[in-house]
C-alpha cells in the first residue's frame, strides 16, 4: 500500500453527547436492534493531537486494550477503504469518561474518520460508511452538533438548530461489565417503542420543553447509584431526567444557564458521584483547523 501522512499537525477536539430521545424499537433478524435516537454533542471534549510520522503510532492517558480502542479501528478502516498506509502518531487526552454513555470513544474515532476523510478527499458518503463500519454511534461524529439516528444508529440526519441548551450530568461510581449488550437482553417488550416521542423532540429542535425518554432507563434502574442519581436530580427540582445512551450517567437539560446554576446549587451529591456542566456544540467544532490545513495541500 502507499503510505500518506498529514502536511502538517492537526488539533482535534473531540465532543461528548448526550441521547436526548433513545427508544429502541425491536429486535432485528440480524440480533442487532433498530432504534430512534436524538442526539447532541456537548462541551466536554477529548483533545486529539495527530502528527506526521514515519509510521502509525497510537497512544492514549488511558489503559485502552488495542482489541477496544475505537481510534485504531477508525485509523484500519480508512486503511481499508483508501488502500493506504496511514503514517500518522495520534495521541489522546481523554477528559470524556469512559463507558459512560456519553460516547468517548466513538466520538474519537467519528472525530478522527471526519477529519482526516476531508484531508483525503473523500465523500461525506465514504466518511459515513467507514464510520458504520467501527460502530453504530460513530457516523454521528462525523460531522456532530445535533442529529436523528435510525436503524441501527447508523442512519443521520441533522437536525439545524439555532437555541443553545445547558445540562447537569451526574456520573455514579458504577462499572457494568459487558453494559451495552447487557442492557439489551435486559429489555422487555414493553420496553419497545416506535420512537414517535423522540421524533416529536427532534421535530421541536429542543429537549427541555418535553418528557425525555430513554428505553434502557427500567433497566438501568436496577442499580442504586443510577437511581440515586435519577432521585438527586428530581428533588434538586428537574422535571424531566434520564440516562444518557446505555448510562450510567443520567442528565437534565435546561434553556439558560441561570437555570442550570440555580438546579445544582439545590443538588445534594450522592456519595461517589461526579457532577459535569456542559452546554450544547455546534456541528463542525473542528472544520476551521481542518480547512487550514487542506489549504497546505493547494
Amino acid at each position: 500500500m502507499t503510505d500518506w501522512t498529514i502536511p502538517a499537525s492537526l488539533t482535534l477536539f473531540a465532543p461528548a453527547k448526550v441521547n436526548l430521545g433513545l427508544e429502541v424499537c425491536g429486535r432485528r433478524p440480524d440480533g442487532f436492534h433498530d432504534v430512534v435516537t436524538l442526539m447532541e454533542s456537548i462541551s466536554i471534549f477529548d483533545r486529539i493531537e495527530v502528527r506526521p510520522a514515519e509510521r502509525r503510532h497510537v497512544q492514549s492517558d488511558e489503559q485502552i486494550p488495542p482489541e477496544t480502542d475505537l481510534i485504531r479501528q477508525a485509523l484500519d478502516a480508512i486503511e481499508s477503504h483508501t488502500g493506504l498506509d496511514l503514517c500518522l502518531e495520534v495521541m489522546t487526552n481523554k477528559l470524556i469518561p469512559v463507558s459512560a454513555g456519553l460516547g468517548g470513544g466513538s466520538s474519537d474515532a467519528g472525530t478522527l474518520i471526519g477529519a482526516l476523510g476531508q484531508l483525503l478527499g473523500l465523500k461525506r458518503s465514504e466518511m459515513l460508511q467507514i464510520a458504520a463500519s467501527v460502530g453504530s454511534d460513530v457516523p454521528f461524529f462525523v460531522d456532530g452538533g445535533m442529529a436523528l439516528a435510525t436503524g441501527t444508529g447508523t442512519t443521520i440526519e441533522p437536525i439545524h438548530y439555532s437555541d443553545r441548551r445547558w445540562f447537569l450530568i451526574l456520573l455514579p461510581d458504577l462499572d457494568i461489565p459487558g453494559k451495552t449488550a447487557r442492557l439489551y437482553g435486559e429489555l422487555n417488550p414493553e420496553d419497545f417503542s416506535d420512537g414517535t416521542l423522540t421524533r416529536r423532540i427532534a421535530a421541536s429542535r429542543t429537549g427541555s420543553q418535553h418528557r425525555l425518554i430513554n428505553s434502557f432507563q427500567r433497566p438501568l434502574m436496577a442499580y442504586r447509584q443510577v437511581c440515586d442519581a435519577l432521585e438527586a436530580l428530581s428533588n434538586a427540582g428537574c422535571m424531566s431526567c434520564i440516562p444518557s445512551g446505555a448510562g450510567p450517567s443520567v442528565f437534565a437539560t435546561f434553556d439558560t444557564y441561570n437555570d442550570l446554576t440555580m438546579t445544582r446549587s439545590a443538588l445534594t451529591v450522592p456519595p461517589g458521584t461526579r457532577v459535569f456542566t456542559a452546554t450544547s456544540v455546534r456541528a463542525g467544532v473542528n472544520q476551521s483547523r481542518i480547512d487550514s490545513l487542506l489549504s497546505h495541500t493547494r
